[in-house]
């Protein structure tokens, strides 16, 4: 059976556009550490329309650093895009999360 990607953690960041205020947001969505299929590390699923063009796999030893480094790489994105993180969510019960591309 395959591992499911069930989301962890949102990031909401935001880029000035104009002195009026305006402002373009970002959601991105880091997911779960799952196994790799056939290898003995962990890959985390990152997704953030209008930042990738598709989503992204970030790979760790273990779960615990999947998903350290998935987080350290969208806040190191936002950084780069000059994006400033205004909220992190977590997901801790049957909400409904983002659709998986």
């Amino acid at each position: 059976m395959e591992p499911i990607d069930r989301p962890l953690r949102t990031f909401t960041a935001f880029r000035e556009e104009s002195p009026d205020g305006f402002r373009s947001e970002f959601t991105a969505t880091v997911f779960e550490a799952v196994p790799t299929e056939g290898e003995s590390d962990y890959s985390c699923l990152v997704i953030c329309p209008g930042l990738f063009d598709s989503p992204k796999r970030i790979y760790g030893v273990d779960a615990d650093q999947a998903e350290e480094l998935a987080c350290a790489f969208l806040q190191k994105m936002f950084e780069a895009k000059g994006l400033a993180i205004a909220e992190v969510g977590t997901f801790d019960g049957p909400d409904d999360p983002p659709d998986k591309p």
